[in-house]
């Protein structure tokens, strides 16, 4: 017995009820894996890669579909920047063949001014691979990472067992990649604001509070709070 829950209180036309069902397919074949693992740094790169990848082999079921979410998606191509490429070396899903290929590409001359978000024509994106987004400015992301590169010497089948490269990865891994934290953080500061006052001298009043306490308990524990 199927179940259509909330049915009865949308009134669809048979378009809309098809455009919905084509929009579910898309989601659940297509978009949802990569939805759920988004907020994972070390996967972002590829992520992006093999996303794309599959919206235009989705061209075949759904172009419309496809066309618009490509369209959406590659204004959002930061992870594959020369320097940001550098997260993927700690993707434990890229295989250790594809990684020599990428510390190979270390050695390649990078921009003088690399752009910080990349665009991939369409018609090359099935042949496109990791190593090809790194050169010598990925060595810019360990460095503001503080992350030893010694490790890159080595065979990557063994960068497991590198300390090194495991703390290198639990930093790459506490990176907030997904702005969802700061987008609920500013929906929230407005929606207390309008609750608590409208005007805005009481608004600028209650952000110096917030800030002073935060300055006077910077560790938010009762611990470091006397009773």
């Amino acid at each position: 017995m199927k179940i259509y829950l909330y049915r009865s209180q949308f009134k669809l036309t048979a378009r809309e009820l098809s455009a919905f069902q084509a929009f579910n397919i898309f989601v659940v074949k297509v978009y949802i894996k990569y939805w759920y693992t988004s907020s994972c740094g070390e996967l972002a790169p590829n992520n992006d890669l093999n996303l794309l990848k599959e919206l235009d082999h989705y061209k075949n079921s759904n172009k419309l579909i496809a066309d618009a979410a490509i369209k959406s998606f590659s204004r959002h191509l930061w992870y594959l920047s020369e320097t940001l490429i550098g997260l993927a070396f700690f993707d434990y899903k890229v295989c250790p063949e594809m990684k020599i290929r990428m510390v190979k590409s270390l050695e390649k001359k990078g921009a003088e001014f690399p752009l910080r978000r990349i665009t991939i024509k369409m018609t090359e994106v099935q042949t496109v691979q990791l190593c090809d987004f790194v050169s010598k400015n990925t060595l810019k992301f360990f460095t503001a990472l503080d992350i030893p590169q010694n490790f890159l010497n080595q065979h990557p089948s063994t960068w497991g067992s590198n300390k090194d490269f495991v703390d290198g990865r639990k930093r790459v891994q506490n990176l907030k990649v997904i702005n969802d934290a700061a987008e609920r953080g500013i929906a929230l500061i407005q929606t207390f604001n309008g609750i608590l006052t409208n005007q805005e001298d009481q608004k600028q009043y209650l952000l110096q509070v917030v800030e002073q306490h935060r300055q006077k308990y910077p560790n938010p524990n009762k611990s470091t709070i006397d009773i």
